[in-house]
This record gives structure tokens, C-alpha cells and sequence, in this order.
């Protein structure tokens, strides 16, 4: 009575019970009574579900003369099974499983569903208070009767050092899976790259200024380590998502190879991929016969190695020595100079490495003459997770 219902606007009301003026009863009553005298005829089409209330006999009736009451002659029966009725009849092809006719939105076939009889439908005798259900489906309509759904809700997972597998849930060759992910954060390590130059050119004195003074002149990188850490937007998503696979069966196939072969579109919506996989044969073979587990799979990015350390980039200038040690020379007083190890990334390492006295310390700095090997600066990223499987009967 608070309300002002502007133009256009309705209620929606229901009637629950009335009375009945001329049968002096509610209608839930008379309903009642017509339930406990009749058999009941739960009719479903693809146009229209009706309830008939047929009235049986003392000794109850059997489904064919049930259907007469109901259709008079416009109904088929053959070799104890239901052909036609109405003006639908069975015309689906045979099948050995429902997603062979999930096209089939023409074709059907009736089904007849009665409470727990001993005896065939067509020769049992059906009492007052039973129910019969007959429904005529397409092919389409079967294919969708779902017989287990999985759904699952993760936050905060994430990839680890190397990679981290989420069991989304067992499927069949027809299931509707569809999932999201949420990119949180992306953590871990870098590359910490400063630029340096190192010049070695010795002034001689005003009484000693004969014979080949050396030059060294190099370009260098000294890499260190960088932690990280970053909050991911939609910015970030074209390039996180290829880190994102999908496996069954130990066979592992990328999200975005998925994409291009058109096994499974992905939406952007509210900060949430939207993914649909179409074609679960593009990631394995669906078994049969054993259980297929699909998974989602975070693969930690491990792309970026460097050596940590002195990494020589250009020898810009060198006299009085050979090439090669001139390079030693560079790598080894850069290295004193930010007190750190010489890496193996520097230009032409292999040329003169065998200059070094690796693990010992130099002679005239004391600093440890220490090698630097590639490593892996590992990122992992952090994701929510939400999916939803819907395996239909096969």
C-alpha cells in the first residue's frame, strides 16, 4: 500500500485457494478429491506440460486404455512400446551414446516413467492416487539431462616454485565446462641491472714515459637480485594467460594454443577470464572407460637466467695485451671495484675464463675470484579460481 506503480509496471499474484460458491467447497479440497479418485497423466511435449486427472475403474486400467480416455485413437502402440502420440512420434535415430544426438532438435522419442511397478507398463493396471509421466524429448533435450554437477571455489592459489595443479573435476565427452580465473599478483625475482664502464689508463710519469702503456676500456653489467612483487590488472592478461595450461591424461596443452585452434574461447568480464572449453578431444582423448580428471595448471614463469655479477657487454678499447686480457683485465678489476663475482654471460668468456683463479682470492685486492653460473629468476603469480563442470548423462 507504500508503493506507486509508475506506467508500465505489473504485480504478480497467485492464488494459492478459493472457495467454490456452487460446489459449496474450497478448490484444494475438490483438487484432493480428484486425486484420490483418479490416475494421474503427466503430459510433456516441447509445446506444452498438462496434467490429466483420468478416472479409473475399480480393478484400475491399463496405459492403452488410459490413453484412450485421454487421446481417443490419435496414439500408437507396437511391440509393447509407445510409437505415437498426438502428433508427436518416435523418429530419433538409434544412438549408443546421448552426446550423438545433441544436433537432434527436431527428432525425439517418448519416454514413459511410472512409480516402481513390478510389471511392464503396458500390462500393469493402474490404480487411483498413481502417476504416469509420459514426455516426448528431442535429441537435444537428452543430451542436456545433467547427471552430476562440479563446482569448485579457490582463492589466493599459487603456481610455486615451479608450477601448481588444480583438479577442476572428472569430465565426459558431454560436459559443459566452463571456468574463471582472477590474476591477484605476480611475486618473486628479477634482474637487478645497473650499468657500468671501467677505463684502465695509467698515466706515466714525466721521467718514465717510453715503451706501451695499456688500455683497457669495456662496458660491463653488474646483475644483482631484485625481489618483486606486483598487483595484476587486465593490462597484465594477454601475457599471464599463456602461463595457464589445462591437462588430462598427462598430456599438458597451453591455454593459448587452446585459443588458436579454437578449443576453448576466453572473455574478459570484471577482472575474471571467462573460459569455455568447446573441444576436450583438442586436450586428450576421452576415455570410456577410465576416469578423465581435468586440471588447470599455473606454470611459474622461469624464462628469465642470467649470471649474477660482473657481465662484460663491449671492449671498447684495448693496448699493450691481447684482446683476451684485456677482457680478464676488465672483468676482474670491475669486480673488485663492487665486490662481486664475474659472470659467465660476459662477451667471449670462454676466451679467457682460464685466466682466473677461480675460488682464490686475488692477489693483490684479496677479493675472492668467484665464477657466476646462469640461474633462473623464477616469478610466480597468484590466481582465483572459480569453475563449474556439468556432466550430462551419456
Amino acid at each position: 500500500k507504500d508503493n506507486y506503480f509508475k506506467k508500465g509496471e505489473f504485480i504478480v499474484s497467485e492464488v494459492k485457494d478459493f472457495f467454490i460458491p456452487k460446489l459449496n467447497m474450497k478448490f484444494s479440497r475438490l483438487k484432493a478429491s480428484m486425486e484420490a479418485k483418479t490416475t494421474k497423466l503427466f503430459y510433456v511435449t516441447p509445446l506444452k506440460s498438462k496434467m490429466f486427472y483420468v478416472a479409473t475403474d475399480e480393478n484400475g486400467n491399463s496405459f492403452i486404455e488410459i490413453l484412450k480416455r485421454v487421446f481417443d485413437d490419435k496414439f500408437t502402440v507396437e511391440a509393447e512400446r509407445l510409437i505415437a502420440a498426438d502428433q508427436f512420434k518416435n523418429n530419433l535415430g538409434s544412438f549408443r551414446h546421448l552426446e550423438d544426438v545433441r544436433t537432434e532438435d527436431k527428432n525425439g522419442n517418448w519416454f514413459i516413467m511410472t512409480e516402481d511397478n513390478k510389471q511392464h507398463y503396458i500390462k500393469h493396471n493402474f490404480i487411483t492416487g498413481q502417476t504416469i509421466t509420459m514426455a516426448y524429448m528431442t535429441g537435444s533435450e537428452l543430451s542436456k539431462r545433467a547427471q552430476k554437477k562440479v563446482s569448485l571455489m579457490e582463492k589466493s592459489i599459487n603456481s610455486g616454485k615451479e608450477r601448481k595443479q588444480i583438479k577442476l573435476g572428472d569430465v565426459t565427452s558431454n560436459s559443459n565446462i566452463k571456468f574463471s580465473v582472477k590474476l591477484v599478483s605476480r611475486e618473486g625475482e628479477e634482474p637487478g641491472v645497473f650499468n657500468g664502464h671501467h677505463r684502465h689508463s695509467p698515466r706515466c710519469s714525466s721521467r718514465n714515459c717510453s715503451g706501451c702503456w695499456p688500455i683497457v676500456d669495456a662496458n660491463y653489467e653488474l646483475v644483482t637480485v631484485k625481489n618483486i612483487k606486483k598487483e595484476l590488472d587486465t593490462n597484465f592478461y594477454t601475457k599471464e594467460y599463456k602461463q595457464l595450461s589445462l591437462m588430462m591424461h598427462g598430456k599438458e596443452i597451453s591455454l593459448d594454443k587452446l585459443v588458436e585452434d579454437n578449443g576453448v574461447t576466453i572473455k574478459l568480464e570484471n577482472e575474471f577470464f571467462n573460459i569455455y572449453i568447446k573441444d576436450l578431444v583438442q586436450i586428450a582423448p576421452v576415455s570410456k572407460t577410465e576416469i578423465n580428471t581435468l586440471y588447470l595448471v599455473l606454470n611459474t614463469d622461469r624464462s628469465t637466467v642470467r649470471s649474477l655479477g660482473i657481465n662484460l657487454t663491449s671492449l671498447n678499447q684495448f693496448r699493450c695485451m691481447p684482446r683476451a686480457n684485456a677482457l680478464y683485465w676488465a672483468a676482474i678489476e670491475s669486480a673488485i671495484q663492487h665486490k662481486s663475482g664475474i659472470g659467465v654471460d660476459s662477451i667471449e668468456f670462454n676466451s679467457w675464463q682460464s685466466q682466473a683463479r677461480w675460488g682464490q682470492r686475488d692477489v693483490v685486492s684479496g677479493h675472492p675470484v668467484r665464477k657466476e653460473l646462469q640461474r633462473v629468476f623464477p616469478q610466480s603469480f597468484t590466481v582465483d579460481v572459480i569453475s563449474s563442470i556439468t556432466n550430462y548423462f551419456n
